[in-house]
């Protein structure tokens, strides 16, 4: 584990106590008690307790909600002596799933579960999130620190592969953060994947993380995509999430030792990048990338190379196996090909960070009729700003961008066909 950025931090208040009812306790670390907890204004929030212990971690659930990787790694902590609370706000505020929700949550909300984690086990609390409750987690601390705590009881975050993202940018644009990232003065750590397109966003995150003096540490895990997401996973995740179990322990006593003060830290404006969400519909390209030249190879191993755009269409695809709209979409983008036969148009994919034997057993299932080019370790991807997964550039004649989409949509559309047609060369 390395120390990646030094800051300051702060000093925190007690609110009045939220309400508790604890239901069906149990002395098997393995079996979790059902709690309700008062909190925000009102609301009613399910939580999952796993152990007894003195030390609560208080974990919050990434949009898609818990898996049965979370609860295993959450009794293991269990059996260390820790009390791990499970909360999917999803859930317990009716809100949808998906990242829109999670930005839109009151950070009182997490203030109370905080105060009631560390009333029900006297002992400090460390703040758990992945993905987008990273955003919630970090306004539910800054909104504890804002009632003026007399005593620490906070020992810092932990957050796996953070998305402190205020939305989606356009195409070929780097994405705007929330303003709490900016706003952070607790210790965390960040768990980070090297898999994930995020890991190149990283430097970008923790300099915001560090802009309001927070300690920020870093541990990453290689060869891992997701430590939780995946159902099935490969061998580097579930390594990953075995040694967590003694990973989790070592690095919240880090955190517990790492100084900070108890004050809240004043909320910088939000950035002016602007997001623009997923698209729909072939959309004009706004980013800010410029066509680079492509040397790279396909999953069969052989060399493609691309220095001039100019003189046809390009449509240019990234892409991954185990995203389900990127599945989705091919069969469209095989039509679009057939439609362009003959005319000066390429349809080329770059796939994300896979390796060339599971790409190739996936063509062996799934019918791809355009060349496939591989991106190991995701860098191709990072250089031309892709944020989401499908994502298309679509380079005129010229040698320019013309359109840029981020999500899946129907290529072989007639408007989006027309559209390309349009972009062809005189007599094209």
């Amino acid at each position: 584990m390395s120390r990646t950025l030094r800051t300051a931090l702060i000093l925190l208040f007690f609110w009045p106590l939220p309400w508790l009812a604890w239901a069906q306790p149990t002395d098997d670390p393995a079996r979790p008690e059902t709690h309700i907890v008062s909190a925000g204004d009102g609301e009613e929030i399910p939580v999952q307790a796993f152990g007894d212990g003195p030390r609560a971690l208080l974990w919050l659930a990434p949009d898609y909600g818990f898996r049965d990787s979370h609860r295993e790694l959450a009794a293991a902590l269990a059996q260390r002596g820790y009390s791990v609370w499970l909360v999917d706000l999803n859930d317990a505020l009716f809100l949808p799933r998906g990242p829109d929700a999670l930005r839109e949550v009151d950070g009182d909300v997490v203030a109370d579960l905080i105060v009631a984690a560390h009333t029900a086990t006297g002992g400090p609390v460390t703040v758990v999130a992945e993905e987008y409750s990273a955003i919630p987690a970090l306004r539910g601390i800054r909104a504890w620190q804002q009632r003026g705590p007399t005593a620490d009881i906070l020992s810092g975050a932990v957050l796996f592969t953070p998305s402190l993202y205020a939305g989606v940018p356009a195409l070929g644009s780097p994405p705007p953060y929330v303003p709490v990232a900016r706003a952070t003065n607790v210790p965390v750590l960040v768990i980070q994947p090297t898999e994930t397109n995020t890991r190149w966003y990283l430097d970008g995150l923790l300099e915001r993380l560090g802009n309001a003096g927070a300690d920020v540490y870093v541990e990453m895990l290689p060869g891992v995509r997701s430590v939780f997401y995946f159902e099935e996973s490969s061998p580097a995740e579930e390594d990953a999430r075995r040694r967590l179990a003694g990973l989790l322990p070592r690095a919240i006593t880090l955190l517990r030792r790492t100084p900070h003060p108890l004050a809240a830290a004043p909320e910088p404006a939000s950035e002016g990048t602007e997001a623009q969400g997923l698209d729909y519909a072939l959309a004009p390209y706004r980013g800010t990338v410029r066509p680079e030249p492509l040397d790279l190879e396909t999953a069969a191993g052989a060399p493609y190379r691309v220095q001039d755009y100019s003189g046809q269409v390009t449509v240019l695809n990234f892409w991954a196996t185990w995203c389900p709209p990127c599945v989705e979409e091919i069969p469209s983008l095989n039509r679009l090909r057939e439609e362009m036969a003959g005319l000066p148009f390429e349809l080329v994919s770059i796939n994300y960070a896979e390796g060339p034997a599971e790409i190739r057993a996936f063509m062996d299932k799934v019918q791809v009729d355009f060349p496939v080019l591989l991106d190991p370790g995701g860098r191709v991807a990072a250089d031309w700003k892709v944020f989401t997964l499908p994502a298309t550039f679509v380079i005129g004649p010229d040698g320019t961008m013309e359109y840029g989409v981020n999500a899946a949509i129907p290529w072989d559309a007639p408007e989006v066909v027309e559209a390309l047609k349009a972009l062809l060369p005189e007599g094209g």
